[in-house]
């Protein structure tokens, strides 16, 4: 008997404990969340390398809240994150953040090389570009770089990147173009040029290059 309601007690905590798992992935990052969970009584920050991000902006989103209702405004972009989400699945892509109508993904290291990280995060990218409502364009930015992912606040806490990685990521897109995806040089170098070789016309920043 004792046995029997040792084993169902373990079987109940199992059960909890990915219920709980599951709920917290709904909420944060699973990479980066997993990785603190482990070290619980230890920093809430911790340093990753070759963290692939993409951060993404729309063209013009102050002027087409200004000529568009609330709630159009809000169905447009709960359609398109959604179109995120279940897009970024595929490609390994781990949400970090939305605010308002800017997307921050990552790729973290793991069981994947860098240079495949990259493809798979411009992949994602390019497909991203046609999520916007109709007549909205999005940016686009790229890079691989360091960052530290970090639990900030308490109530509730937040997950963010910081470092010049991210900080690297929003520059490129910043420096954009609509419709197009922003490649910084890290990236390009990472991936062997292989965005290059698509053709003559790719057209060059001084940050990196732009593709759709």
């Amino acid at each position: 008997v004792e046995r029997e309601l040792a084993v169902a007690a373990i079987d109940d905590i199992e059960h909890k404990t990915a219920v709980n798992e599951r709920m917290i992935a709904n909420f944060f990052p699973a990479t980066p969340t997993r990785d603190l969970l482990q070290q619980m009584d230890g920093p809430r920050d911790k340093a990753y390398e070759d963290v692939v991000m993409v951060v993404t902006d729309i063209a013009g989103f102050t002027a087409y809240t200004s000529r568009s209702s609330p709630p159009d405004v809000i169905d447009m972009l709960t359609e398109m994150f959604r179109a995120f989400d279940s897009t970024a699945d595929r490609f390994c892509v781990e949400k970090i953040a939305t605010v308002g109508d800017s997307y921050c993904g990552a790729v973290f290291p793991g069981l994947k090389k860098t240079t495949d990280r990259c493809v798979d995060a411009i992949h994602f990218s390019c497909s991203t570009l046609s999520f916007a409502g109709p007549g909205l364009e999005q940016r686009v930015g790229v890079h691989v770089g360091d960052v530290v992912g970090v639990f900030v606040g308490c109530a509730p806490p937040k997950f963010d990147l910081f470092g010049p990685g991210i900080d690297h990521a929003r520059i490129m897109e910043e420096r954009g173009r609509p419709s197009y995806v922003h490649i910084s040089q890290a990236v390009l170098d990472a991936t062997g040029g292989v965005v290059e070789s698509v053709g003559d016309d790719v057209p060059r920043t001084e940050f990196g290059v732009l593709c759709q």
